[in-house]
C-alpha cells in the first residue's frame, strides 16, 4: 500500500476498535456505505473494514454454509490445490517485477493479504512462498502491493454487511 493507503488503513482501525462493540456496526456500515458511494476505490479503508474484529462477535454466533466459511473460517488452502512445479513468488508479494528467490525449498500456499487480518482462504488471495520466504513473511499490511483492488475484497465487504445486519 502506498503511504496514504497505510494512514488511512490504521486510522480506521483506530477508529473502528476504540469504538463500544454496539456502536461498532453502526460506524461499520456507515463507512462501507461511504465506500459504495465514492466512485474512487480506498484501498486502505476497505482492508481495515475486513479486519476480523469489526465482525468477530457476530461470526461467533451465525451459522454458516460453505462459501461463509471460506471467507471467514477456512484458514488453510487446499493442499491438493497446490501446483509442484510453481516458484516461490516473493517478488509478487513484495511488488518487485523479476525478483527471483534464491531458495529452493518445498513450496507452500500462503494468504497475499493475511489470514489474520482478515484476508479469505480463496484462490484470488493465495500466493505461492517456499518454505523460507513464507517463514519469513509476517502479517504485515506494509508488504501489500496491490495496483488495483483484489476481487475477494468486495466480496468479503459486501459478506460482512450481509452478517453485521442480519
Amino acid at each position: 500500500m502506498e503511504q496514504e493507503e497505510i494512514v488511512t488503513y490504521f486510522s480506521t482501525l483506530r477508529y473502528l476498535l476504540n469504538e463500544r462493540r454496539d456502536t461498532r456496526e453502526v460506524r461499520w456500515l456507515d463507512l462501507y456505505n461511504q465506500i459504495q458511494q465514492e466512485d474512487n476505490e480506498q484501498i486502505g479503508l476497505m482492508l481495515a473494514l475486513v479486519h476480523p474484529h469489526n465482525y468477530e462477535e457476530k461470526l461467533r454466533k451465525a451459522v454458516l454454509n460453505k462459501e461463509l466459511r471460506t471467507y471467514f473460517v477456512t484458514s488453510r488452502f487446499d493442499e491438493s490445490t497446490l501446483i509442484l512445479t510453481s516458484k516461490c513468488h516473493i517478488g509478487n508479494l513484495l511488488g518487485i517485477d523479476g525478483l527471483e528467490c534464491p531458495y529452493i525449498k518445498q513450496i507452500q500456499q500462503d494468504h497475499f493479504w493475511p489470514y489474520s487480518l482478515g484476508g479469505p482462504t480463496v484462490k484470488e488471495n493465495r500466493i505461492h512462498l517456499c518454505q523460507e520466504c513464507n517463514g519469513a513473511k509476517s502479517n504485515s499490511p506494509f508488504l501489500f502491493k496491490s495496483e488495483e483492488t483484489p476481487r475477494w475484497l468486495k466480496k468479503k465487504l459486501e459478506l460482512i454487511r450481509l452478517l453485521l445486519t442480519r
